[in-house]
């Protein structure tokens, strides 16, 4: 009964409080500022689409508006009468304008206020609201204008109805513009600015005791709510916090930046930063970025995102390095560059001079960027001369050859890098001359990794890491311990997922022949969630006739009604090769350019990516079994699987991204023979300003030998990746679960008896393994979801964590377990990690140490769809459609769980059916009455709500 009475109970005041950021710079960050309540921005720094991503993002957005001055520089300027201008702001270099006159005020609701609306905006934050005492002190003058500010108030509230206005101080007004206020803000409380010198430091006693008086007023007396602006240097995190502690002390709620408001500061939460600034070279891929063709996405990204890290890509070949504050923004920046001398690499290391400086980490891997401001950025020093003979390796850190792969003595490319008197080596070679080498580094600025001690390369173009880049990569970039959104394991279980390529599905053989049947055939015999992806122009195309439409549509039918099985698009016609949409190559002389052939068909971009929903979203899809419900069964296919390379260009991903289609396809491993490797692994996630590639997990059976000839038979080898992939004591890295079990191939393959039989081996293998199994679209809705998820913590130390959909996490065992939390459904621990498992996108978490006692929900084999705290200690719950569903839970003593009313009877617990289980339950459950029950639903009962009902 304590579980359910501490669950239900949340303090008032947590609830009321409105927590604020500012942010006055370019790119704003919008996963990190929806922690916060409220938000003010300045509109013109923000791009349309940058504009609409905040203003959907779910806090209040305010608009600032300059009510009392124009500045020099302002766009403004050139608009105004002159006669409007009163005084100026020489601090600022502004001028003070007529506040008692129309025209100004009529200038700012028709150039500012009526836009600002009209783009979405419902609120204001309004500065510079006092200015007009600097040129009407006292008398008349000031009377005057304190009526036309009053006036140009009431005139915004009747315009904009519901508009919310915070006010820029203006305490001298409070008594008569009180009601238009939303909010009040002072600046400089504690830690001031000066925009002359351009620094930061503590304010004057004499004026804080003045301000804390007229903000206590506005607060006592009007019922305003307060905030108040404090400044320090980015990075200043101990005076930052220190301060906001002070504001909140006072009962005013704080923001701490820096002078120009660019920097994500402090406030009553922080910010915790889980994305990296990714920056890379070259432009060979079909993306125009050279990002596919990286070592840093082809080998570090898949690392970076275990350990629960985003990437933000940036070529510095084409793009310069954002000019706000870094720190705070990114928690550290990693660099994979070529061997190459420019004009580009050499101002990266200046531009990361100051952000090294207050703390951001950098790891440089493969080459250095040219330049003495590297060396001095990084503290290394040079021997003025190449490695001679008699090279040895003098010092090693354990973590080198760690995977298995020895570095091997390279005297050719060996970088001249000493290592520096603050610099820790890794990687120490010494030549018969004495000359020493440090190709691998850690230093007070984060680390280097160099060629060609990192990575090891084949005569074939295979990859085997030379030092273990989890080891490094913590070393490094100083990762704290935090918790880590998780994109293999769903509801305490690792993800399954079924991808099905619908080549040739329908197309008959020369004995007649379709794949369908025989897909069907194999999907029959299990209940797995599968996904599989059509090509429409196989079904419908111009060229068929009316029969042989009519016979290809029969062919799918039986598929059609199997209701585990999701719908998909493989593009209208199956283009081979993406990059021909982006003025690659031309690939037009090819007859295998598209697998279909359209007589009269030209490349359409919106033809293969969008229109082919129209489609499939038409098919009918009633089904004679009642599994996943009447929404399910009618529910539209959401999911492109790309075609051929698999390698979408900046025209393909735009066309997706406009059309608001998800997309998935691409990538897996980069395998040739032998045992596989952590090198060869590629991320979940291509990120890419047109929009995210979700990217197959593991490997298709296409990849082994077409139409199954030669090596096909070897696609068995999927069976021990997934093992080794999923971690425990065959993992490829030490005990981590670095990819979902996946099984992919083509419709096509089922056409071999061999095939076919391989596939149902594998399928029965999948099928008993204790998996959680995704639709794609599902799993590719998660890994969108990692590129957006975030963190925050607040002065209590309490995490707050937005999943934006994904709501699993990995926790450090040092974490201990979270405390009672009404959007927390369960908790599960094996040897791959601690796991979590939200009710919600939006959770707070505060970490005990204790035995998880909120931790309700251990595993199931379906996610959820649903998970609520009701009144009276009601706990609901739903999982997503699925044909029976298998779930562990621990239930509170005398509790139990219900469906329509009737009690649900467990299933008994056998000790020896999983030795992990059974660890797992001990170590979660140790000192503790509750005990763990396991339940099965199947039929209607796998779709109902499971209520948890307890004594009274």
């Amino acid at each position: 009964m304590a579980l359910l009475s501490v669950l239900a109970s949340a303090p008032a005041a947590a609830l009321e409080a409105q927590d604020i950021a500012f942010y006055y710079g370019t790119r704003p960050p919008v996963d990190a500022l929806r922690h916060y309540d409220q938000v003010v921005v300045q509109p013109n720094q923000l791009l349309p689409d940058e504009a609409a991503a905040l203003l959907a993002s779910g806090p209040r957005i305010f608009a600032y508006v300059s009510v009392g001055e124009v500045a020099r520089n302002s766009v403004d300027l050139a608009r105004i009468d002159q006669g409007w201008v009163i005084g100026n702001n020489s601090t600022w270099n502004s001028l003070v304008m007529d506040l008692a006159g129309a025209g100004w005020r009529e200038f700012l609701l028709r150039e500012h206020f009526t836009p600002l609306w009209q783009q979405g905006y419902r609120a204001f934050f309004l500065d510079t609201m006092d200015s007009y005492l600097l040129a009407a002190k006292d008398g008349a003058p000031r009377q005057r204008q304190e009526d036309g500010m009053v006036a140009l108030l009431a005139e915004i509230k009747q315009r904009f109805p519901g508009v919310q206005l915070i006010f820029n101080r203006g305490f001298e007004l409070l008594d008569r513009d009180a009601r238009y206020a939303d909010g009040i803000l002072a600046e400089s409380l504690f830690q001031g600015y000066d925009p002359v010198a351009k620094k930061h430091g503590p304010t004057p006693e004499a004026n804080r005791t003045w301000l804390i008086s007229q903000l206590r007023r506005a607060r006592d007396q009007f019922g305003i709510p307060v905030t108040v602006i404090d400044y320090v240097d980015p990075g200043d995190w101990t005076t930052a916090e220190a301060t906001a502690r002070k504001i909140l002390e006072l009962g005013f709620m704080p923001w701490v930046a820096n002078g120009d408001l660019t920097w994500l500061g402090q406030g009553r939460i922080r910010h915790v930063p889980r994305t990296l600034l990714a920056l890379i070279d070259g432009g060979g891929d079909s993306a125009g970025e050279g990002q596919l063709d990286s070592p840093l996405f082809k080998h570090l990204a898949l690392p970076l995102e275990y350990e629960g890290y985003a990437l933000d890509y940036l070529n510095i070949e084409q793009d310069q390095l954002p000019g706000e504050p870094l720190l705070g923004r990114y928690a550290g920046v990693v660099s994979w560059l070529g061997e190459r001398s420019s004009g580009q690499q050499a101002g990266v290391c200046a531009r990361l001079q100051p952000e090294v400086k207050v703390g951001l980490p950098v790891a440089f891997f493969g080459s250095l960027p040219a330049g003495a401001a590297c060396q001095q950025l990084l503290g290394y020093q040079q021997n003025g001369r190449a490695a001679g003979t008699g090279l040895r390796i003098s010092a090693q850190d354990p973590a080198i050859g760690k995977l298995g792969t020895a570095p091997a003595l390279r005297q050719w490319g060996l970088p001249d890098v000493r290592v520096g008197n603050s610099n820790q080596t890794w990687l120490q070679l010494t030549d018969a001359g004495g000359n020493q080498f440090d190709p691998i580094q850690i230093g007070s600025f984060g680390g280097l990794a160099l060629q060609p001690y990192v990575m090891q390369y084949g005569a074939d173009g295979s990859a085997s890491w030379l030092l273990d880049p989890f080891t490094f990569l913590r070393a490094a970039l100083r990762l704290p311990v935090q918790p880590a959104f998780e994109l293999s394991t769903d509801n305490g279980r690792r993800i399954g997922l079924i991808d099905i390529r619908g080549d040739r599905l329908a197309t008959p053989t020369d004995n007649g022949e379709r794949a369908a049947g025989k897909l069907q055939e194999l999907l029959s015999k299990t209940s797995l969630p599968a996904t599989l992806a059509l090509i429409e122009a196989e079904f419908d195309a111009p060229g068929l006739t009316d029969s042989e439409q009519a016979q290809r549509q029969a062919a799918l039918k039986p598929l059609l009604e199997l209701p585990q099985l999701e719908l998909a698009a493989h593009t209208y016609s199956h283009p081979y090769f993406w990059p021909v949409f982006d003025g690659q190559r031309d690939y037009s002389a090819l007859a295998h350019l598209y697998s279909v052939q359209i007589p009269n068909y030209a490349a359409d971009l919106p033809r293969e990516i969008a229109k082919p929903f129209d489609w499939l979203n038409g098919l009918h899809r009633e089904t004679s079994s009642r599994w996943f419900g009447n929404a399910a069964s009618t529910r539209n296919a959401a999911l492109l699987i790309w075609s051929g390379d698999g390698k979408p260009g900046p025209a393909a991903l735009a066309t997706a991204q406009r059309a608001g289609v998800g997309h998935y396809g691409g990538g897996g491993i980069d395998w040739r023979f032998g045992p596989l490797k952590l090198a060869q692994l590629a991320p979940a996630a291509r990120p890419t300003r047109w929009g995210t590639q979700v990217l197959t997990p593991l490997i298709d059976e296409n990849s082994f030998a077409r139409l199954w000839y030669g090596e096909a038979l070897n696609y068995r080898k999927v069976l021990d990746w997934n093992r080794q992939l999923g971690g425990g004591n065959n993992g490829l890295v030490g005990a981590r679960r670095l990819k979902p079990w996946s099984l992919s191939f083509h419709a096509d393959a089922v056409l071999r008896p061999a095939g076919s039989a391989l596939l149902h081996e594998l399928l029965t293998v999948q099928a008993q393994e204790p998996l959680n199994h995704l639709w794609l679209s599902e799993y590719a809705q998660r890994v969108q979801a990692f590129q957006h998820a975030s963190l925050a913590r607040d002065l209590d130390g309490h995490w707050r964590v937005q999943g934006n959909g994904l709501h699993s996490l990995r926790i450090p065992a040092s974490m201990g377990w979270p405390a009672a939390n009404v959007a927390l459904a369960g908790g599960h621990e094996d040897s791959t990690g601690r796991y979590l498992q939200l009710g919600a996108d939006q959770a707070i978490l505060r970490f005990n140490g204790k035995t998880p006692e909120s931790l309700l929900l251990v595993d199931a084999s379906a996610p959820l769809s649903s998970w609520s705290h009701g009144d009276d200690n009601d706990i609901r719950f739903r999982f997503s459609p699925r044909a029976s569903v298998q779930f562990r839970i621990r239930l509170p003593r005398s509790c139990q769980l219900q469906q329509h009313g009737k009690t649900l009877k467990a299933r008994s617990e056998n000790p020896r059916a999983d030795t992990a289980r059974t660890q797992t339950s001990a170590a979660v459950n140790s000192n503790r009455s509750e005990g763990l029950s396991s339940y099965d639903l199947r039929g209607d009962a796998a779709l109902a709500e499971v209520q948890l009902v307890c004594p009274r």
